[in-house]
């Protein structure tokens, strides 16, 4: 009998614990995969205080020198945190991994501190999703960058098939690049105040040559689609610490909001990614202010 009643107890707790998937009807389905059982899978290469998202709902898989991460619409896990609602609760689907410590220092990303972000990425040209037909519309994410306290989104690499690789409107690729592999750098100051910056390049040198887009002297704790205008509300959180993810999440919850999942098509989304670079920057060369 008491044996009856622990594996009883074994089997709700791993019911409790698993990712699950979602019809836009609400109906669960299954997942491919529990992260949570492969978290020790990322490759040597990766830096090594990079790991699995807890709400992701597949791990990436490891090919050579590349991680490839995958996802389809209506898939999400019920893994909540100090971050917020679960992403079944806000019908988000991600496949990511994240950071929010320096490789050589251990040190986490803290207010004050300059840094260099830079990874290759390869997308899988079979993307169907369109995003909106005019402004900065995609709902679906390349790489984010958010403060570590609440999880508040900062500003958002996107990519849909309509625009290509975008950053805050700014063209990074085509659509017809795509299946290409291709470079992102981003430099920035975090900040509080208007010691700021942020610089985001393409495929080109950090010191030479423009910027897709640059900005100077405002806060980059808050997300930067406000500050840039100096409009953020009153009640927006100023976190003191940040945090990246890289891979795909699609997320409803950025504008036009949905009730449901972002419309991936049956083809899904799917990106490649090497080279991952996070360095902490003590002197900086051919940074533009604005552009």
């Amino acid at each position: 009998m008491r044996y009856a009643v622990f594996l009883a107890f074994l089997l709700a707790a791993c019911q409790t614990s698993a990712p699950h998937g979602f019809t836009e009807s609400g109906v669960a389905s299954p997942v491919a995969a529990d992260v949570t059982s492969v978290s020790a899978s990322l490759p040597d290469w990766v830096p090594s205080h990079f790991s699995i998202t807890p709400r992701s709902v597949s791990a990436p898989e490891s090919r050579g020198g590349e991680i490839v991460f995958s996802i389809q619409q209506g898939q999400c896990t019920g893994h909540s945190d100090h971050t917020g609602s679960s992403d079944c609760a806000t019908r988000t689907t991600r496949s990511t991994i994240q950071t929010g410590k320096v490789w050589e220092q251990q040190v986490e990303w803290q207010r004050g501190q300059r840094f260099l972000y830079s990874f290759e990425f390869r997308i899988d040209p079979s993307l169907r999703y369109q995003g909106r037909a005019r402004g900065e519309g995609s709902q679906l994410v390349l790489a984010r960058w958010e403060g570590a306290e609440g999880g508040q989104p900062l500003f958002d690499l996107k990519l849909d098939a309509r625009h290509g690789v975008t950053f805050m409107g700014r063209t990074c690729i085509t659509p017809e690049q795509f299946g290409d592999w291709h470079r992102f750098n981003l430099r920035l100051r975090w900040a509080d105040d208007d010691t700021g910056f942020i610089e985001a390049r393409c495929d080109g040198s950090l010191h030479v040559g423009d910027p897709i887009f640059a900005a100077s002297g405002l806060p980059t704790n808050r997300p930067l689609a406000c500050a840039l205008k100096d409009n953020c509300p009153a009640n927006t959180l100023r976190p003191s610490r940040f945090n990246m993810q890289l891979g795909l999440i699609a997320d409803p919850n950025l504008p036009p909001r949905r009730g449901g999942f972002v419309p991936l098509t049956q083809n899904g989304a799917k990106v490649a990614m090497r080279r991952i670079l996070v360095r902490r920057l003590y002197v900086i060369f051919g940074r533009k202010d604005e552009f």
